[in-house]
């Protein structure tokens, strides 16, 4: 290796950079102390200050800072012949390490990297797990020797070894707090998300607009009541999908209750191939895959055009409705509180986190790999599937998606991802968590603005007898029947958000997407060959994007080798 103090940092970002008694800084996002409405600049000073003068402990004083840090935000700190790098708690700004041709690289982009200096050997012993989850697990990637920083975690490495610390975990208090009365609780977690909307707003006086992805859930929804409740005019809620769908109209119906611009894209498969066509949807999966996460293609082409129709501009900032307040604790809730040891844990995620399934003879590859995040985690059995969500999914999947904001030049805010009210309800008693329900108290009882109580969520609205009926009949047909029926019928699915469309023309079948199929080492075709004659538009999505990511990644490397 080389001299380590000479580590080659490579940055698609361009991330603050400061210079300190020989000490270089690189900063990325909006670090701000929790609690206080001082804002990113002031913790920038005050943490340059602490490196400035904490001689050789410089590891124990960003340690101490990061236990009361909130926002999104990378750190990157070269002292001498030591390195720190620094994630924050859901990895919004991810970033990778290893060593390439003997020098230690530092990167927040694999893709723009390789592209520079040369491509990295792929380590196919990870293909199965990609496929398997959807994402690489831990701190690996599909790059051999390339890592990349977890979420919450601090990373020191040195000449001789490396080493972890996890600033932020998710994982319940062990005082959890206990509201006799629930106008009390109400209260309080109210004046919570009124002072971290606040001080988002306080400390971005130069935003032109406020930009929020609007569905018919929960989330979004108190994104824009609580900017509504103080009194933020510049917001533009947008949704897409196919016309009329169920999530658009209720989307629509919050915007107008409130007075704020709206805008619906239409989703069609004629305009996802000309995304194809020009080249712009490739870059973006290679710019969101990283080797690393099944790139979120969700919002990109609503974003696109609204982009080039001048609706969005320089200046805008994007608002998600990413949340600490887990779905995963309402969807599996009171079945994870059942879990009373390992085995159990381990078992029940494993069946709930597999984005691609196939019948294994030996599991134990996939099975090891939780039971060593397991260990990692040192958290209550009943706790290890939020935390899985948390590390796996929330970090490398949902806040993915703002890769898309980032690819078309844009910036975004996750405040419901605040460090104020992760502490809130993490000392919230499990029992009660589960299913949300403190948040759906809240809202039921003043956290939602009058005009916006009588609009139902999506997920109260009644599903089709016939979707249901259909879906009772695929389950019980055979597969090699149903891949001849529905290639028969050509039967197209109605997607809310239209997403089925994004490769329906770019193949006549999912077999035409991924050849030639033997590149594929033979322990991953298991996970597809099941639907591989299928028409692109009758598989999910989401799969087709993983797979789609993995061909591509298959032919740069042959394209290196040549």
């Amino acid at each position: 290796m080389k001299e380590f103090s000479g580590a080659y940092f490579y940055s698609k970002l361009k991330p603050q950079k400061i210079t300190i008694n020989n000490r270089i800084v690189y900063i990325q996002g909006n670090p701000m102390r929790a609690n206080w409405d001082d804002g990113a600049d002031k913790w920038i000073e005050d943490t340059i200050r602490s490196i400035k003068h904490s001689g050789t402990q410089i590891e124990t004083c960003l340690i101490e800072r990061l236990k009361v840090t909130t926002g999104l935000y990378l750190l990157i700190v070269i002292s001498n012949n030591r390195i720190f790098l620094v994630s924050d708690a859901i990895s919004s700004y991810p970033v990778f390490y290893g060593n390439f041709r003997n020098q230690f690289f530092i990167t927040d982009n694999l893709e723009a990297f390789q592209k520079e200096n040369g491509a990295f050997r792929i380590d196919i012993n990870r293909f199965e797990e990609f496929l398997a989850y959807g994402n690489v697990l831990g701190n690996r990637t599909l790059y051999q020797g390339v890592y990349r920083v977890q979420s919450g975690e601090l990373v020191s490495i040195d000449e001789k070894e490396m080493e972890s610390h996890r600033h932020f975990i998710f994982r319940p208090s062990k005082k959890p707090d206990f509201y006799k009365k629930q106008d009390d609780f109400i209260s309080a977690f109210d004046k919570l998300f009124l002072s971290v909307f606040s001080r988002m707003v306080k400390n971005n006086p130069q935003v032109n607009n406020w930009l929020v992805p609007l569905s018919g859930g929960h989330d979004s929804r108190l994104v824009v009541n609580y900017l509504y409740r103080l009194g933020v005019k510049n917001v533009i809620c947008f949704t897409y999908g196919i016309p009329n769908n169920t999530q658009a109209q209720i989307s629509k119906q919050v915007a107008e209750a409130l007075g704020y611009e709206w805008h619906f894209v239409e989703y069609t498969a004629e305009k996802w191939q000309a995304l194809h066509s020009n080249g712009l949807f490739g870059e973006y999966i290679d710019y969101a895959f990283n080797g690393v996460s099944t790139p979120h293609i969700q919002d990109f082409l609503a974003i696109y055009e609204l982009k080039q129709k001048g609706i969005f501009n320089s200046g805008d900032i994007f608002l998600p409705g990413h949340t600490v307040v887990t779905e995963t604790e309402t969807v599996f809730g009171n079945e994870t509180l059942q879990l009373k040891n390992k085995e159990s844990a381990l078992t029940y995620v494993y069946s709930k986190i597999l984005a691609m399934k196939r019948d294994l003879e030996d599991d134990s590859l996939m099975h090891d790999a939780l039971s060593e995040m397991y260990d990692e985690a040192n958290v209550e059995p009943r706790n290890f599937m939020a935390y899985c969500d948390w590390q796996e999914r929330q970090s490398k999947y949902i806040t993915n998606s703002v890769r898309a904001y980032e690819f078309f030049g844009f910036k975004n805010y996750q405040p419901m991802w605040d460090w104020e009210i992760f502490n809130f309800w993490m000392k919230m008693p499990v029992e009660k968590r589960v299913k949300r329900d403190p948040l759906y108290q809240l809202e039921k009882n003043g956290g939602l603005v009058e005009q916006l109580l009588e609009i139902p969520f999506a997920s109260e609205t009644k599903k089709s007898v016939k979707a249901a009926l259909i879906k009772i009949v695929k389950r019980n047909i055979p597969e090699s029947l149903l891949q001849r029926f529905l290639r028969l019928l050509k039967r197209k699915a109605r997607l809310n958000e239209g997403l089925n469309q994004v490769f329906a023309l770019s193949a006549n079948s999912v077999k035409d997407m991924l050849e030639p199929i033997e590149d594929f080492p033979p322990n991953t075709q298991a996970y597809f060959i099941k639907f591989i004659d299928r028409y692109p538009y009758q598989v999910n999505p989401i799969i087709l994007t993983t797979l789609y990511s993995i061909r591509r990644l298959l032919d740069k490397s042959k394209d290196s080798d040549n």
